[in-house]
């Protein structure tokens, strides 16, 4: 006969229920809270204000070069006028009139920091490429509004995640949240 314990060493022992099945208890909490609270490698990259010069301008430049996946999972975005924000993936070049940043770690007990290129600017060039995964309109009403992906955008190593203004010239801040974990083979 075979028994199932536990893993810890206290000898209890699991039981099977009248329809042969395992009883347990089970807790869910989502990857990015266990990438935080665990690993320490939840981020946020905030954007206080910029001003888009034109049309289809890139103002924000994501490049992962950790071994692992860079999840981005959430976008909180404000702008002054009207506009929409396209999410393109997959850009290749070397980003040019950016402003390099370290976005924050959002375990206060953690000095880790994201690994990969990290830039915001009214126009960043010299990237091209890619496949536009996304737009979001954006109503001028003085809120912030917060876009989810239950999926998220998986970022592997070596590729990126950049958001571009459609018409531009209306200025924006914007926080994009992500973390990291192991690629699933």
């Amino acid at each position: 006969m075979l028994n199932l314990t536990d893993g810890k060493g206290s000898g209890n022992k699991a039981s099977v229920n009248s329809d042969n099945m395992l009883r347990c208890a089970s807790y869910e909490e989502n990857y990015a809270l266990f990438s935080n609270a665990y690993d320490k490698q939840a981020y946020a990259f905030v954007i206080e204000t910029v001003t888009p010069t034109g049309a289809a301008d890139y103002f924000c430049y994501m490049k992962n070069s950790s071994d692992k996946d860079m999840i981005v999972d959430k976008l909180e975005i404000y702008e002054a006028t009207a506009d929409a924000v396209d999410i393109t993936v997959g850009m290749t070049g070397t980003p040019t009139g950016g402003t390099a940043e370290t976005p924050a770690n959002k375990n206060a007990g953690s000095s880790n920091t994201p690994d990969g290129t990290f830039q915001y600017g009214v126009n960043i060039t010299v990237i091209t490429g890619g496949s536009v995964v996304g737009r979001l309109r954006v109503p001028a009403d003085s809120t912030t509004h917060e876009f989810t992906w239950d999926s998220g955008f998986v970022i592997p190593n070596g590729s990126t995640f950049v958001l571009s203004a459609v018409t531009g010239t209306t200025a924006l801040s914007c926080t994009v949240h992500f973390y990291y974990r192991e690629p699933i083979a």
